[in-house]
């Protein structure tokens, strides 16, 4: 029976994954040791019967690291359970000890144990991590702290401002006060910006836009963000762009030109007065229509020390703690950055040196809209065997990359540092019947006064064009007294430069007649003309001039919106020019068509463009335009387009009778016979025509809104006699108050006005 229980028990045992040994409590001889034991400590059969702390290589005289006497376990009959680090196994185990029934009724010590080396592995790892987050925890509260100190500084800034204004009648304090609160309220936007991108970077909830844009069109939106910065720390900054990339990508060019703002504008901070900054973006290669493109920003700042490197771009981590109090800011722009560029499959990368400055860079794919490459040509007639460039600017690279630019359209060019010669030069050019027709000049160019070398040129040799580089609109205003009116502004771009040779080489002579107008009267119409350029301006002007339509200006995108915003139904056509200051005639464009008002839904665009390839006419479209006119305008084609989108328009018909559409002899006794008051109220009612508002709220089923317009014509037309419009505007009113389809009526409507505005026209000038 005792054979049987032993066998049981050792089977039982050596079937455990725990290791299990026992031992005489009296001599500490190994009775047993199952087949786990063994093999974790290396162990044979031969250990049973040798004594414990022999067979374990114990270290402390007679007890090994297992022996459950020094435990003090207590009640020897209670299991004791305890965790020790074994020193010839190097690994932790948990051991339990305590006392069974051994064979013949002997009381024996067994030990259970389990390799727990993992849990204490866990449990560093742990502790490990719990420091990183602890630290982390550290940065986030020193990062609100600074959160906090940021969103209230100009808060307050613009609340104490506000109390300013409102408590002084000084317009110069008060305009002062105003533009304060203007950069404090950017401030404030730009900081709300950044904490929404790293909230939704740490819950990974941002993604990427795939749309085609112009990277040309991008470089020229961060120029117009950047330059002004520059510029008002005397700052040169540099775009530089390969010619040879594609002119378009499939891409999240708001994410880019966040990436490249953020740098930007680290390194306009950290920059001094007078330094130098330069953007550059280069083809690395072109594979299967995926091209690598890199970004590099460079600049003359304060560079970054070896151990700041390491963590510049760590969330909540602002950097050096000397120039927090100088510079202030939440350190979000390179977290927000890097994770961007990560999100694109690119890696940022910074190269700096403390005393030539930094380089922040990143390369990332992007798939070719279109395999066109930058292919700007000139306007056709213009003879480029003919043309002839010159550029003045100091600096030597600006020079080579102006140079680069036009080997790109093929134009002869040559390039000078200094004043020193340029007439000789124009003289040789002359004599060599290879007159230079356009003359670049950089106005900080330091040998001779520019303004003095342009007056020259323009005296001296009056068939060449001189155009002026310039950084700021303050730049310009002696030349604008001196009567210069070309200007580019740096940074240069293909593009502004094709544009200006475009105009320069396609002015009419003087004296040539521009166009011989056609008999079209289009005096009941009124055009918004946005283009920045005087001459474009007078070209059209002078084209429409016999027409008699009516024509407001508007010299950049944000006057025109504005201009719009004041009196849509005044307007019936806009032509938009595409590259401005301040605001393009795409963004021009988009936000016409964003405003709550049915005339911006409907009233025609058309672009004014020297960029005619399909991608950009596409571009035209997609931001609102209904259609374009190629720059140089040719006046063909500026007809063409009027007639297309302005149908109603006719010829002259010197047979209508006024009487038929208007009774002047009873509007007369209405005034007491003083005609100049009524045509006062004639010209006035031409000026506030409805008519365009009562089709737009029938468009819209807006019926009552529609019979208030109705009835307030009619009876404006009854106190005028305007007999025709009376009549068929009593009938669109009735049928609205029926409910009746009034398409007919209102297409009817259509000529009456146009023939009754005639009318009057004819009688004002009578």
């Amino acid at each position: 029976m005792s054979q049987i229980k032993n066998d049981f028990t050792i089977n039982f045992l050596n079937s455990l994954q725990a290791f299990i040994y026992v031992s005489d409590i009296e001599t500490c001889e190994i009775l047993f040791m199952n087949d786990s034991m063994k093999k974790e400590f290396g162990l044979t059969e031969e250990a049973v019967g040798k004594i414990c702390f022999n067979v374990f290589k114990g270290s402390k005289g007679k007890n090994c690291d297992f022996c459950y006497t020094e435990k003090g376990c207590g009640d020897s009959f209670t299991p004791c359970t305890w965790d020790e680090f074994n020193t010839y196994a190097n690994k932790y185990y948990r051991n339990t000890d305590s006392f069974m029934e051994w064979v013949d009724g002997k009381t024996a010590h067994i030990r259970e144990s389990y390799d727990v080396t993992a849990e204490y592995k866990n449990k560093s790892d742990l502790d490990e991590v719990k420091k990183i987050a602890q630290n982390y925890d550290r940065a986030k509260e020193d990062f609100f702290e600074r959160m906090s100190k940021n969103f209230n500084l100009p808060i307050n800034t613009i609340i104490g401002l506000t109390k300013i204004a409102s408590s002084s009648y000084d317009l110069s304090k008060i305009q002062n006060c105003l533009k304060k609160i203007s950069d404090e309220a950017k401030k404030l936007s730009q900081i709300t910006t950044n904490v929404f991108d790293m909230a939704k970077i740490e819950t990974n909830g941002f993604a990427l836009i795939k749309e085609p844009f112009s990277i040309e069109n991008l470089l020229i939106s961060i120029a117009n963000n950047i330059s002004p910065k520059c510029s008002e720390k005397s700052q040169v900054f540099q775009i530089k762009m390969d010619m040879g990339m594609p002119a378009y990508f499939i891409g999240d060019e708001m994410r880019i030109a966040q990436v490249l703002n953020n740098f930007l504008s680290n390194a306009v901070k950290f920059t001094p007065d007078g330094g130098k900054i330069q953007l550059e973006v280069n083809q690395i290669s072109l594979l299967n229509n995926t091209s690598t493109i890199e970004f590099l920003v460079s600049d003359t700042g304060y560079g970054i020390s070896k151990n700041l490197l390491l963590n510049i771009a760590s969330l909540f981590e602002e950097g050096d703690p000397a120039q927090i109090g100088k510079y202030k800011g939440l350190g979000l722009g390179l977290p927000i950055s890097k994770s961007i560029v990560g999100k694109m499959g690119g890696e940022l990368r910074v190269y700096s040196n403390e005393v030539i400055g930094s380089t922040f860079c990143f390369s990332i794919k992007l798939e070719v809209f279109e395999s066109r490459f930058f292919e700007r040509k000139l306007s056709p007639g213009i003879n480029i065997k003919n043309l002839n460039v010159l550029l003045i600017d100091n600096s030597i690279e600006n020079c080579e990359y102006f140079r680069k630019i036009m080997r790109g359209f093929k134009v002869e060019c040559d390039t000078t540092t200094t004043y020193l010669g340029v007439v000789d030069k124009l003289e040789e050019s002359n004599e060599n019947n290879k007159p230079y027709n356009i003359v670049f000049i950089e106005k900080d160019a330091n040998d001779m006064d520019s303004l003095s070398i342009a007056k020259l040129i323009n005296v001296k040799f009056q068939n060449t064009a001189v155009v002026i580089l310039k950084t700021k609109d303050s730049d310009v205003e002696n030349f604008l007294d001196s009567g210069f009116v070309k200007f580019i502004t740096k940074p240069i771009f293909p593009s502004s430069l094709l544009d200006m040779i475009n105009e320069i080489i396609s002015i009419p002579n003087k004296g040539q007649s521009l166009y011989v107008a056609r008999n079209y009267n289009f005096s009941h119409k009124h055009i918004l003309l946005v283009e920045d350029v005087d001459i474009n301006q007078e070209i059209i002007a002078k084209a429409l001039k016999d027409t008699k339509v009516g024509m407001s200006y508007a010299e950049n995108g944000l006057i025109a919106l504005e201009m719009f915003k004041q009196e849509p139904e005044k307007y019936d056509l806009i032509l938009m020019d595409i590259h401005m200051p301040e605001m393009d005639g795409y963004e021009t464009a988009r936000a016409i068509r964003a405003i709550d008002n049915p005339k911006s839904r409907d009233i025609p665009i058309i672009a004014l463009t020297a960029n005619v390839f399909q991608e950009d006419i596409e571009k035209c479209l997609e931001s609102g335009m209904d259609s374009h006119i190629p720059k140089p305008v040719e006046l063909d084609v500026l007809f063409e387009k009027l007639l297309e989108f302005m149908p109603i328009t006719r010829p002259h018909d010197n047979d209508m009778k006024i009487s038929d559409f208007i009774d002047v002899e009873e509007a007369l006794k209405r005034v007491r016979g003083n005609e100049k008051v009524y045509k006062a109220l004639l010209g006035n009612f031409m000026k506030n025509n409805k008519f365009d508002m009562l089709k737009n709220e029938l468009f819209k089923n807006d019926f009552e809104k529609a019979f208030k317009i109705a009835h307030s014509i009619k009876g404006a037309a009854a106190n005028l006699s305007l007999i025709a419009i009376y009549q068929i505007v009593n009938i669109i009113e009735h049928e609205i108050l029926d409910g009746r389809n009034t398409a007919n009526s209102v297409k009817e409507a259509e000529e009456v006005f146009d023939n009754t505005m005639r009318c009057i026209e004819a009688y004002l000038l009578s």
